[in-house]
């Protein structure tokens, strides 16, 4: 016998005991579109019609798509992060993507589920970080829940998925003995400059790297940290600070203040030299012809340094947590360190650094109490 209609949108086959519901979506693309799925019940097959009437009755109805993970992400890509966001992030999602595409890329983006987002994140995790796990996985929740916002799917899987943990870094610095040896050990060498814009401004690299001439006011002793520039594979981005908070000024001590005119000083020697050879670009960190130095190859150069000269292992970056640990030392305030640093509020100081200024809480806590003695 052939299918006999049970109700509107219900029929039933008794050779294959099955139950055959049509979901009517309507006009999709300028053609009508329907889907047929099967159940064994009758009361799962119009409990299934009923959810599916009430969805396009309240709007929220998701219509069946065979576009895939790959596709979704480079359409997200390609139509909102391009447009919305700095090229290096660009750069980095990319990478991110080429990933989850060589591992789920091909899974049709509808039946995409927790679990495997979970798997995903759990393979990873064997040859990446914690850390960059977790990248991966904001990045797939935030993607998906821009196709839920396009009603391309009815929830994001992704919330239902329990992330990596994100594992706080150790911060490595110097104290002020190696400082000073250091300092010595640099003395008139080409690092020397970079070096002592890390300590006693406590620079980021793209800030080191970015830095021009015009921001450097050596009448009124200060600097303006305006610019940045950055990579994005091989491509050097210039662009305006991370923040509004890391546009700052600030007061050039006597060793960088002298710093900084003798390198100013070398440099139009150089370039009164070389005349039109000299590529001048306004930079403060450039080779002698006057082009700027790589982001990338300024920590190359202070790592090369730091191990030639048999010194404690530390990173460009480590100069800035050294100038914080300065800071401390010279007991300011957790406010005024974090406006020099730029960050954004005083907590991020806080929270980067909460050894140092637990151990400074320690010594005020003593000293306040000794008061009572």
């Amino acid at each position: 016998m052939a299918r006999v209609k049970v109700e509107k949108g219900i029929a039933y086959d008794d050779v294959r005991k099955k139950y055959y519901v049509t979901f009517d979506y309507g006009i999709v693309d300028g053609k009508q579109f329907k889907q047929t799925k099967t159940y064994d019940k009758k009361r799962d097959a119009q409990r299934a019609l009923k959810e599916f009437q009430a969805s396009k009755t309240n709007g929220d109805l998701v219509i069946p798509s065979t576009i895939t993970l790959s596709e979704w992400l480079n359409w997200w890509m390609d139509n909102i992060i391009i447009h919305n966001a700095a090229k290096t992030t660009v750069y980095g999602y990319r990478n991110i993507i080429r990933h989850i595409e060589l591992a789920s890329g091909g899974k049709v983006l509808q039946k995409l589920t927790a679990t495997d987002i979970q798997g995903y994140l759990s393979d990873i995790q064997k040859k990446l970080s914690s850390n960059t796990a977790l990248k991966h996985y904001t990045l797939m929740r935030t993607a998906l829940d821009v196709a839920v916002n396009q009603d391309i799917l009815k929830f994001n899987p992704a919330y239902k998925v329990i992330p990596p943990n994100k594992v706080k870094k150790v911060i490595h610095f110097y104290d002020k003995e190696e400082l000073r040896q250091l300092l010595k050990i640099a003395e008139g060498t080409r690092e020397e400059i970079i070096i002592k814009l890390g300590i006693f401004l406590g620079l980021r690299r793209g800030e080191i790297a970015g830095l021009k001439w015009h921001n450097v006011d050596f009448d009124n002793r200060l600097v303006h940290i305006r610019e940045t520039r950055t990579t994005a594979g091989s491509v050097s981005i210039e662009k305006g600070v991370k923040t509004e908070e890391s546009e700052r000024v600030l007061y050039l001590s006597e060793p960088i203040y002298l710093a900084l005119r003798e390198e100013y000083k070398k440099q139009e020697i150089i370039k009164a030299e070389k005349g039109h050879k000299y590529k001048n670009q306004n930079y403060v960190v450039c080779w002698e012809d006057g082009r700027p130095i790589r982001p990338n190859y300024i920590s190359e150069l202070f790592t090369n340094f730091i191990n030639r000269n048999g010194l404690k292992p530390l990173t460009l970056h480590g100069l800035r947590h050294s100038f914080a640990s300065l800071a401390n030392y010279a007991q300011n305030t957790l406010y005024d360190t974090s406006k020099m640093l730029g960050h954004s509020t005083p907590s991020t100081t806080s929270d980067i650094y909460t050894h140092q200024y637990r151990e400074s809480h320690t010594e005020q806590l003593d000293k306040m109490a000794k008061l009572l003695e």
